[in-house]
C-alpha cells in the first residue's frame, strides 16, 4: 500500500526538477505521510503537492508539518477530505504561515 508513496518520497529527494506532485485519492496512509514529510525536509524544487481524498490522520499531518517547517519551495498544498483533526489544521495552517514568502504568495487548502 505504502510502497508507492516511498517510491514518490524517494524520487523527491532524487529528482531536484520535480516541480508538481499530484497524489489525490492515492490511499496514502499515515506511514505514507511520514515519508512524504521526510522528503520535504530535504527537497528544495517542489512548488505543489496535491494529498487530497487520502487516508491521513493526525500522526502522518504532523509529519508532513514538521517537513513544512523545514522546507522553503513549496507554495501549494492541498490536504482536504483527509481525516485530519481541527486542531491539527489549525498548527498545520501556523507552520504553513511562518514562512513569510509562502505566507504572502502560496496557499494550503485544509478544509
Amino acid at each position: 500500500k505504502n510502497g508507492d508513496t516511498y517510491l514518490v518520497a524517494v524520487l523527491m529527494n532524487k529528482f531536484a526538477s520535480l516541480k508538481e506532485l499530484d497524489l489525490r485519492e492515492n490511499n496514502i496512509s499515515d506511514e505514507g505521510a511520514e515519508c512524504i514529510g521526510i522528503a520535504l525536509e530535504k527537497n528544495t524544487s517542489l512548488k505543489r503537492l496535491d494529498l487530497q481524498g487520502n487516508d491521513i490522520s493526525d500522526k502522518g499531518a504532523k509529519h508532513i508539518g514538521i517537513g513544512l517547517e523545514k522546507n522553503t519551495s513549496l507554495n501549494r498544498l492541498n490536504l482536504e477530505e483527509n481525516n485530519i483533526s481541527d486542531e491539527m489544521k489549525t498548527k498545520l495552517y501556523e507552520i504553513w504561515n511562518k514562512n513569510t514568502k509562502r505566507k504572502e504568495s502560496g496557499h494550503i487548502w485544509l478544509y
